[in-house]
């Protein structure tokens, strides 16, 4: 009776131990396809906005193509340049609406100024006293005494403007109805310096608001109307190009002549008829940059806010336009970088809070983030991920490949890093060959730990613990029903408790032992781990290295390059990766090794360069065993013959006792 004891004592220690080994062998296994799936996870959300991005510029860029080869826009070079009033009007009556709200927010945000004081202020004569359309500036008078305070003429600043008006009988007319209503504009004659009679445009108006001192004021914007020429197209040409940019859901689409002037634009907005050099905002260094183009070539440009007063940022897809080699002007689609922030929009399935950004050749956030309040355009973002990404322009560069190409060849990694806000994240780059941008994801590392896939995993995980207490307490139950004297006599009622209790101890913690699954960070290293002296095939060989630089008095960007030698010198396997260090610096990273590997002897290399003159090199062994499938089955075999010798025993044991019953 005491051997048949041991043996069902034995039985359960031996089911006890199996859970505990394979739940460790598949808890391994499933964390290093864990790590993998992660990686694809992430990129696969990135990737999929990434290409909707490159769809969409490709799609702009088509388009600007397909119109700077049109017949369409040769037309609109073609077509006679005339001055025309309705330009003027549109022009000065925008630029007024602004730089007037400017000059009535300025006396809100300061209501204890005098008019002195606010006469002095260089400030407030930079607002009231801007330019409009080629030359011409806006101008400020007392309207209770007529007063000029402001004007671009020195020999007008102090004059009356009632004495002014008196040689300009139209202009007289204007001001006449100023004083009955409050606002008069129109056309009328006016000297120039040089002595000659032209026509202007002018709009007055009362501006909102007082000075403490109880003084008000009236502004006004004026313009020669020669200055706005644009082109005197046909209807049904306005009707196809005002077609072709609602198709494409573009902002404007602009022409340009060959001496800057904006001839013809599908949406009238500030500087119609003018220079593109006369107008305030970026819309001319965009022109500017583009003037190098050949034929046949696209420029994007951007992003920049287009005039004065513009609240939008907007990026060009620029084209010159030629005719029979003759150069006739450019053409200019803008659209709206809202567009772009549409597309980058939306959550990652199980993460909260991804970040999803652009940044230019300069670090600077060109478009908006979800969940922080920076400022585009003026938010420099420094991480690791922009700087290498950047970096990776200036090596495809060198190589006189493109970016994207560059990318193919050297892979990418998932890097945990701070962002600029110091938070620890999950990065990952995407350079924008096209229009010179970086795109970039950022999720927090806790959240990356709660995507669906670890609850995939931990749900494995507990079904096959469950499978295995189904057999631990199968095989308890059959011994019970095979040999109850056992269970119920020469077992203790006390000793049946304690095992029972320490079953379920066990149970307990085999089953919360999925919720302390975690992700390492991985990064690089030199020398084996004892643990990894020896690897199996088609798995994941962890190595590790110091990197001491103690003459670098800044961070510094490190190329590794990890390689994998048998013992005949034969390259097995690659990978490179790019690392910021300091004066010191410990990392781990992993390279997998081919399911093909035989055993045998093996050499990790790693290579560490930077991008001057530093190079070194360094070595470590270590053994292939095997296949990781082959061990299993070793287990998975032993497993399967224990439990075959247990049945055996256990009928012999059975047919024993019957014989000596009879």
């Amino acid at each position: 009776m005491k051997l048949r004891f041991v043996f069902w004592i034995g039985l359960l220690c031996f089911l006890i131990l199996g859970i505990i080994l394979f739940t460790t062998i598949g808890l391994d296994i499933k964390k290093k396809n864990f790590n993998v799936q992660i990686e694809n996870y992430l990129v696969s959300s990135v990737s999929a906005k990434e290409e909707r991005l490159i769809d969409y510029l490709y799609e702009l860029e088509s388009d600007t193509m397909f119109l700077s080869n049109s017949e369409k826009s040769r037309a609109v070079f073609k077509e006679d340049i005339v001055i025309n009033k309705d330009a003027v009007i549109f022009d000065v009556s925008e630029e007024f609406l602004v730089i007037a709200k400017e000059i009535e927010n300025y006396l809100k945000v300061h209501p204890d100024m005098s008019l002195k004081e606010l006469l002095e202020n260089e400030e407030f004569k930079s607002i009231a006293l801007q330019k409009v359309g080629v030359k011409e500036y806006s101008t400020l008078m007392g309207l209770e005494n007529k007063e000029i305070y402001f004007h671009i003429d020195p020999l007008l600043v102090g004059a009356n403007i009632d004495e002014v008006v008196l040689d300009f009988p139209r202009l007289a007319e204007i001001f006449n109805k100023l004083g009955n209503v409050g606002e008069a504009s129109g056309f009328y004659s006016w000297k120039d310096e040089g002595g000659i009679i032209r026509e202007k445009y002018g709009e007055f108006r009362k501006i909102d608001g007082e000075t403490s001192d109880g003084e008000k004021f009236l502004f006004g914007v004026t313009t020669y109307v020669e200055d706005y020429k644009v082109a005197n197209v046909s209807d049904s040409l306005r009707k196809y190009l005002n077609d072709f940019s609602d198709v494409g859901m573009y902002h404007n689409i602009l022409f340009v002549s060959p001496d800057g002037r904006i001839i013809y634009m599908t949406l009238w907005e500030g500087g119609i008829g003018v220079n593109i050099e006369d107008i305030d905002g970026g819309l001319f260094d965009a022109y500017k940059s583009s003037l190098d183009l050949k034929k046949g070539e696209i420029g994007f440009y951007g992003p920049f806010f287009g005039y004065l007063g513009d609240t939008e940022l907007h990026l060009a897809s620029i084209s010159n336009v030629y005719d029979k080699g003759v150069f006739l002007g450019t053409v200019i689609i803008m659209d709206d970088m809202e567009d772009i922030n549409v597309i980058l929009g939306g959550e990652m399935k199980g993460v909260r809070e991804e970040e999803i950004y652009l940044v230019n050749d300069k670090s600077l956030l060109l478009t908006k983030m979800r969940f922080r309040d920076v400022d585009v355009m003026v938010q420099e973002i420094k991480t690791d991920s922009v700087e290498i990404c950047l970096r990776d322009f200036k090596e495809a560069k060198k190589k006189n490949i493109s970016v994207e190409e560059y990318e193919l060849i050297e892979g990418f990694t998932i890097s945990s890093f701070l962002d600029f806000k110091g938070d620890e994240v999950f990065g990952l780059h995407f350079p924008i060959g096209i229009v010179g941008w970086c795109l970039l994801s950022e999720v927090n590392v806790d959240e990356v730990l709660n995507i669906p896939l670890k609850e995939d995993l931990k749900k494995t995980l507990l079904a096959e613990q469950w499978l295995w207490w189904i057999l631990i307490f199968g095989v308890i139950g059959a011994g019970f029903f095979i040999d109850k004297n056992l269970f119920l006599v020469k077992i203790k009622k006390k000793s049946l408790r304690g095992i029972f209790v320490l079953l379920f101890i066990i149970l307990f913690f085999s089953l919360n032992f999925s919720n302390f699954i975690s992700v390492s960070a991985l990064s690089v290293a030199v020398h084996v781990p004892e643990k990894y002296t020896d690897v199996v095939a088609g798995e994941r060989f962890y190595f590790e290295i110091e990197v001491k630089y103690p003459e670098n008095p800044k961070r510094k960007d490190l190329k590794l390059n990890y390689e994998i030698i048998d013992s005949d010198g034969k390259l097995i396997a690659q990978s490179k990766v790019l690392k910021a260090v300091e004066t010191q610096a410990s990392f781990i990273d992993f390279i997998v090794i081919p399911e093909s590997a035989s055993k045998g002897l093996y050499i990790i290399r790693v290579k560490i360069a930077d991008y001057e003159d530093l190079s070194e090199e360094v070595e470590a062994s270590f053994q292939i065993v095997g296949s990781g499938f082959g061990q299993v089955q070793i287990y998975f075999f032993i497993i399967l013959g224990v439990l075959i010798l247990v049945a055996i025993l256990v009928i012999a044991s059975l047919f024993v006792t019957r014989r000596r019953r009879r």
